[in-house]
């Protein structure tokens, strides 16, 4: 069990540092007055958006680090690029200037350092319209109101061409580091802002400036290799020590989903496509719709019918809005945000449709409903982007429709495979194509990409094609297809493609069209009579967390499993599997009467709720209930080891079908509070070895000592597996509450 419990996330910079592409949604925003913001700039190349940046003076603009990967290194790319300062409009009035040069900060990575200067060919004419923004050394206090704006959809329509803005409240770092892995993340650099539902910043305008009492926030010794660089300081108000760390900021909610974008480098006459991370808000409602500005396989060929029989039009509301695969006479796999509403939750059937059969995505072939969507349990977390589509009826396979193989479990794709994308995209002259277009990339290998992205993890592909040619702002979805076996999945991304190995999916894949299902070994594999009081929580039929029955009629799960949105989940959308190893069969299912969370839950304090059951369990030897811990001297101390089994995620290839157990030791209280940054006496810290611990699916989970139930798992600090304890819910504190949750249902009932 590695990695975290619930996704926590993070976005951007006070040069935003969300998602390179095109057009920023400001969500919940206004429309910008005229001389509002006379320091904001749109970045366009090609007569598009695609960042957002600042005026510093009159021939500096101050943007994102990932918007101008490659322009950095390729004055001809830099050259391109046009800054258009003085208008509200981005497409449209102002001053439209070139770039001279593009500087990025030489230890940018994976955001860190997420800076850039752009200097322009010819300076700025200042006017009522067109202004520097001063850069403040003071601290963004808790609480305080950030100004943000950008060029993009305020609700669920297109993007409009108006500046957007509006206001969002910073948060304490401490507050922050809940939900960033300081690991990973150079929290001190960061500023976190909260926003409501519907309201913030999604796909934000990257590049764009956060802006606290009027200026740009900074701290010392940040931009000196900037500086160093162009060879100059820009001007004595803005030398070295204006030149600061401009922090980060971090649009944060406790509703977020991690999306992936891509940054590009330059490698003499090649493209190397890349990761970067990038957000997308799960309430975001309409996210899915941004992929409606259409995918571009860039300077591809087009595809003859029959060459490509699998590749299908995904569709909302009857418009292309994905591309998907068929791998079986009835399963579609696509990418997981392209039919997403929040999380492992689709959106709803009847606006699903699929077009088969027809090398143009806007005729031809038959158009199929659809009768579920599988999303990836783990779809909030940037690695998992994947759906698959069941069709309410079986194909009838010949040359125009044919379903592609999986690539096996075990495949590599060697540094040099030739691969093929098609999908439906703009051909050179920018108008979108109604023809399937097809092209060959070649993959590199993981360690090359993991010197370029600094990520490690296996299930990412890295590929290369050549300049001037790729998917742009992808066609998600997309299959990879590597000796005519499929290899992985274009996912969310604005700017070049980038994929997901999809072996990395096959234990859910197959088990949801009948194929054996493949385990991944971390921690030990439990045997059926070993752990009969541990249970499966699934909500809307699949696994979600662990629980652990307290009584015949009583589950023990923490409450931010039940919880979505902050509204507690409906019983009718929850059941538990009892009396099973196996997550996905055996033992019984058991509907739930009612969800009890305790009244002081908030923000994973008091992190508990009881389930109770329609109708009492049966006891056997592969299901009972468990004693929880009523004083404190049944409560294990400091380096006593407690045992824990559950389902939760095993590595950055998925989740096992058969439970796991695994033993933990106790922290000392005080290394406890000090990795948690709170005083709060009803947690308890468990040490794991790194690289192990509670990770995604294990929330819920009970923790036994002896043999009584001391403890349910509430949440990880940073990362799964980190150097930091996994973080659980003491049981001792809440005893009076469980024994009268039991009492009162037996009463009623």
């Amino acid at each position: 069990m590695v990695a975290s419990l619930k996704s926590f996330v993070f976005a951007a910079t006070l040069v935003i540092s969300a998602v390179a592409g095109p057009a920023p949604p400001v969500l919940g925003g206004e429309n910008a007055k005229e001389k509002q913001f006379p320091y904001q700039v749109s970045i366009e190349n090609e007569g598009t958006h695609f960042c957002a940046g600042s005026i510093l003076n009159e021939r500096y603009i101050l943007t994102a680090a990932h918007c101008m990967h490659g322009a950095s290194d390729d004055e001809e790319l830099a050259a391109s690029l046009l800054v258009r300062a003085g208008s509200l409009d981005w497409s449209k009035g102002g001053d439209l200037l070139k770039v001279k040069r593009v500087v990025i900060h030489d230890d940018n990575s994976y955001f860190k350092n997420d800076v850039a200067l752009l200097e322009l060919d010819e300076p700025l004419k200042f006017s009522d319209h067109i202004q520097s923004i001063e850069m403040s050394k003071d601290e963004v206090p808790s609480g305080a109101e950030v100004i943000v704006s950008g060029w993009g959809a305020s609700n669920e329509s297109l993007h409009p061409t108006h500046l957007q803005w509006t206001t969002l409240k910073a948060i304490s770092r401490t507050e922050c580091s809940k939900f960033l892995p300081e690991t990973t993340y150079k929290l001190d650099n960061m500023i976190c802002l909260a926003h409501g539902d519907d309201h913030g910043v999604c796909n934000g305008d990257s590049g764009g400036p956060g802006v606290y009492n009027g200026k740009l926030n900074y701290k010392q010794s940040y931009f000196k290799a900037l500086i160093d660089r162009i060879g100059l300081l820009i001007e004595k108000r803005i030398e070295t020590k204006i030149f600061s760390e401009l922090n980060t900021a971090v649009y944060s909610t406790f509703n977020y989903q991690v999306i992936k974008m891509i940054a590009i480098t330059w490698k003499g006459d090649l493209v190397l496509t890349l990761i970067a991370l990038g957000i997308l808000y799960s309430n975001c409602r309409f996210a899915y719709a941004n992929v409606n500005t259409g995918s571009k396989i860039i300077n591809g060929g087009e595809a003859q019918m029959g060459a490509y029989p699998w590749v299908v039009s995904v569709r909302v509301d009857n418009i292309h809005t994905c591309v998907g695969s068929i791998v079986t006479e009835q399963h579609i796999i696509t990418a997981g945000h392209c039919v997403q509403q929040v999380k492992s939750i689709p959106i709803d059937l009847d606006r699903v449709s699929v077009r088969v059969g027809s090398t143009n995505q806007y005729s031809g072939g038959k158009v199929l409903d659809v009768s579920s969507i599988i999303i990836h349990s783990e779809c909030e977390n940037f690695l998992h982007d994947m759906a698959i589509i069941k069709l309410n009826q079986s194909l009838e396979f010949g040359t125009k429709i044919n379903k592609i193989e999986l690539a096996p479990k075990d495949s590599e794709v060697a540094s040099g495979t030739p691969v093929i994308v098609a999908g439906w995209g703009v051909n050179a002259n920018g108008t979108h194509s109604a023809k399937l277009q097809y092209l060959s990339m070649t993959a590199i290998s993981n360690e090359e990409c993991d010197e370029q992205v600094n990520y490690g993890y296996e299930s990412i592909l890295c590929l290369q094609h050549p300049l001037q040619q790729g998917i742009c702002r992808g066609d998600y979805g997309a299959g990879i297809v590597a000796e005519n076996k499929l290899i992985g999945v274009a996912s969310f991304s604005f700017g070049p493609c980038d994929f997901i190995r999809l072996f990395c999916y096959i234990i859910l894949i197959y088990a949801h069209y009948g194929q054996s299902a493949v385990r991944i070994l971390n921690s030990e594999e439990a045997s059926k009579r070993d752990f009969p009081y541990v249970v499966s929580v699934r909500r809307d039929k699949y696994h979600q967390c662990g629980g652990t029955i307290i009584s015949d009629d009583a589950i023990l799960t923490a409450a931010h499993c039940v919880q979505e949105n902050n509204v507690t989940v409906s019983p009718n959308r929850l059941n538990v599997r009892v009396g099973s190893i196996n997550i996905l069969t055996g033992g019984e299912l058991k509907a739930i009467d009612a969800v009890v969370i305790h009244p002081d839950y908030l923000d994973f304090k008091n992190n508990l709720a009881v389930l109770l059951l329609q109708s009492p369990l049966e006891w056997s030897e592969h299901t009972s209930s468990i004693p929880f811990a009523r004083d404190i001297t049944e409560t294990p101390t400091a380096g006593c080891e407690v045992r824990t089994a559950g389902w939760g995620k095993q590595s950055d290839n998925g989740s096992p079908v058969k439970l796991h157990s695994d033993v933990f030791v106790v922290a000392a209280y005080e290394e406890c509070t000090a990795a948690y940054s709170a005083n709060d006496e009803s947690i308890m810290c468990l040490n794991h070895e790194l690289k192990k611990g509670n990770c995604y699916g294990d929330a819920g989970n009970g923790a036994v000592y002896g043999e009584k139930l001391v403890a349910v798992a509430n949440f990880v600090i940073g990362a799964c597996g980190s150097r930091y304890p996994d973080v659980y819910t003491n049981l001792v504190p809440f005893s009076s509450w469980l024994d009268d949750v039991i009492n009162a249902n037996k009463t009623l009932k």
